[in-house]
């Protein structure tokens, strides 16, 4: 046993006065108490029911964080939401060039690629600049928040934090795109090049629409032809199309092309049929037919409402 301490020992012994046995041991520094890392601790609240998510949300969220306790708790909150999880900035770059999100949702220290990275990353790229960025982190002073939102974070929410703050944060930004959808239904049919809008998402439909409009009296340009020319995949164009208008890549061509045909029917003297064939439609029936669903009414009916000293006569059918 002493030997095992690294300690000595020895006898001493004299006849008819006895024997003594000295162990020495060496002096070790007192035992430190080292504390666990603390856990990673969220308070139960009860949430307000609006800020909770409506079930079966079509809003597609990134989660970027390499703790698992984290990353379960936050799949816990955001159950509503469309979740895809990924442990650090590179993996989650990987993903954003596969799949089309609404919002990205970080930690800050990750390996491979921390969140300001992967943040200033996906602020450089014009198919990703788009997508509201939301910082979660432990790193919360002055000087850190600043760093985080000057490489274009939209929000940066320090752990640990109140659930119900984070749930209204990311309403807010994911409600925003369902106004954009709103706003697109209003006014992208009657002034496209008036739209106020986010840049990136500006610019985005602004090169989608002058391609199709390049192409209008093209009954053959395709969603194929479309996706060429903006040189995207089909997943993420698609991805992106419907987060912006809501709408399908079809339905989007459709309304540029009827959007157009409103404009000639009410400045213009054409006739419907003429019109139709001007906007790539040579079908008068199908022109009739997707002109009623955009502006739930005839083209004829449009040109009565619209168009000045207009005559019934103006029309080619009733």
């Amino acid at each position: 046993m002493v030997a095992l301490h690294q300690g000595q020992i020895s006898v001493e012994s004299q006849p008819e006065e006895g024997t003594r046995f000295v162990v020495a041991l060496p002096l070790c520094q007192p035992e430190v108490m080292v504390s666990p890392p603390p856990v990673f601790v969220y308070e139960e609240e009860v949430l307000p029911h609006e800020l909770i998510p409506a079930a079966g949300t079509d809003f597609r969220i990134l989660i970027v964080e390499d703790d698992k306790d984290v990353q379960q708790y936050l799949q816990q909150l955001l159950s509503s939401y469309a979740l895809t999880v990924a442990e650090h900035g590179l993996q989650a770059l990987v993903l954003l060039q596969d799949q089309t999100f609404d919002l990205v949702l970080t930690d800050v220290m990750m390996p491979e690629m921390n969140g300001i990275e992967l943040c200033k990353k996906i602020r450089q790229s014009p198919k990703l600049a788009y997508l509201p960025i939301v910082m979660l982190t432990a790193r919360s002073t002055v000087v850190e928040e600043l760093e985080g939102l000057s490489m274009g974070a939209d929000e940066y929410i320090a752990k640990p934090f109140k659930p119900q703050v984070l749930l209204a944060r990311l309403d807010g930004l994911l409600q925003a795109r369902t106004r954009l959808k709103e706003y697109y239904h209003r006014q992208i049919l009657l002034q496209p090049s008036e739209v106020i809008i986010p840049n990136a998402d500006k610019e985005f439909l602004e090169k989608a629409m002058r391609i199709v409009e390049d192409h209008l009296m093209d009954g053959d340009f395709s969603v194929q032809d479309l996706l060429d020319a903006m040189s995207m995949s089909q997943s993420v164009f698609y991805r992106r199309m419907k987060s912006i208008t809501g709408q399908s890549v079809i339905e989007f061509i459709r309304d540029v092309r009827m959007k157009r045909a409103a404009q000639l029917l009410a400045t213009s003297s054409y006739r419907i049929s003429e019109i139709a064939y001007m906007v790539g439609v040579e079908d008068p029936k199908n022109f009739r037919k997707s002109f009623q669903r955009v502006y739930q009414m005839s083209p004829s009916d449009y040109v009565r409402q619209h168009r000045e000293g207009s005559f019934t006569s103006s029309d080619d059918t009733p």
